[in-house]
């Protein structure tokens, strides 16, 4: 029986980097439920020209994208700032009311006050579980927020999220034990992949028409816990290989110049989220270089390890404690120089049967996953 489902998420629709709280809402749809996706809200204070996407969005108020699945971005004269101290608590409890349109009559409007399920991926969405009624609140936890610099008052209407939740979902096994203090009945559910869509056949991005060398490929944020060091390390090392980082810099370290000024290094920004899977495809080795020394990186569910496995290719990654958790076939450095010799027994591997890389993938299809949850 089909259900009406509101889901609260961490990102947008149309997003470069497509995530679970897209993913899964897209698959309820299209399963036949009545899905309203919302994105967190957006705001005068925001960069006009960098959520370009998410102010049309809001101009739009709700509509529909396909069959059953429709989306909101809410516009906030005062978005509830992820850095409020916990005196400014209070806040993120009624920012809803300074909206235009107003929230609550967008989702009257709509019939969206009344639902089945309630899932919430982001605290911004606090105020919800007071305005919406529901038949079962669902709480997905994707990151430890303390390690993002967030205020206590983010940290605050988190926990109380997790206290009232019918059910807490978590992608990270590091987050167990703080789940567990609020609320029991919790379920470790990691990230996944659309595992079909890297098993299409794509044109070959221009990219690679200008490359002869192996291509080592980083797609992802590119932010403080990016090791910049180790990458400049093995483009050093390993000057045969080339290394392709997509993705928005949003981080550079001091030397960042010198870094980019390697031959066999090309940064190339962002790439919309239906090209990922053309350039992953004509790539030779996946890499996820993050720093081991920051505390939010052990709570990461990477989704490129399962992007890159989907699309058949190794992947190499520094060795942090949800990666040991997954048992997966990527190769996981504890050194640079273990990262070198990695990069270089993936490349003799690329050739070899990739039957154990696939069925990983395979195995953590958001399709599989998604039964967990509703």
């Amino acid at each position: 029986m089909s259900k009406k489902i509101l889901w609260c998420g961490n990102s947008y629709y149309g997003s470069p980097f497509k995530v679970g709280c897209n993913y899964y809402s897209e698959l309820l749809a299209k399963e036949g439920n009545k899905v309203l996706f919302i994105a967190p809200p957006i705001s005068p204070f925001h960069n006009k020209i960098n959520e370009a996407t998410r102010l049309a969005q809001s101009k739009k108020g709700v509509h529909e994208i396909c069959e059953n699945y429709f989306i909101y971005t809410p516009f906030a004269l005062i978005p509830p700032f992820k850095k409020l101290p916990s005196q400014f608590y209070w806040f993120i409890k009624i920012w809803y009311i300074f909206t235009l349109p107003n929230f609550k009559n967008m989702l009257k409007n709509y019939n969206f006050l009344n639902v089945d399920i309630l899932v919430i991926d982001n605290f911004v969405f606090l105020p919800l579980i007071n305005i919406i009624k529901y038949k079962k609140l669902i709480v997905r936890v994707t990151d430890n927020l303390s390690g993002f610099g967030v205020g206590a008052a983010a940290i605050k209407a988190e926990e109380y999220l997790i206290k009232k939740a019918d059910k807490v979902i978590y992608t990270s096994s590091n987050l167990k034990n703080y789940i567990e203090k609020f609320n029991k009945n919790c379920l470790y559910l990691p990230n996944g992949v659309d595992f079909n869509k890297f098993q299409k056949e794509y044109d070959k991005p221009d990219f690679f028409y200008t490359i002869t060398k192996p291509v080592a490929i980083y797609v992802g944020a590119i932010e403080s816990w990016f090791d910049f060091g180790l990458l400049d390390y093995i483009a050093e090392e390993l000057k045969d290989v080339h290394f392709l980082v997509i993705g928005a810099i949003k981080f550079k370290p001091d030397n960042f110049d010198q870094i980019r000024s390697r031959e066999n290094i090309t940064f190339y920004g962002k790439v919309d989220n239906d090209l990922i899977a053309s350039f992953l495809q004509f790539s030779d080795v996946g890499i996820i270089p993050f720093r081991l020394d920051m505390d939010l990186v052990h709570s990461i569910s990477p989704l490129k390890l399962y992007e890159y496995s989907a699309a058949g290719l190794h992947a190499v990654a520094t060795k942090w404690q949800e990666l040991e958790q997954l048992d997966s076939p990527a190769l996981l450095a504890s050194s640079k120089e273990d990262f070198v010799r990695y990069i270089k027994k993936s490349l003799d591997l690329s050739k070899s049967d990739k039957t154990e890389i696939l069925n990983f993938a395979k195995d953590n299809d958001w399709r599989e996953k998604i039964r967990h949850i509703i």
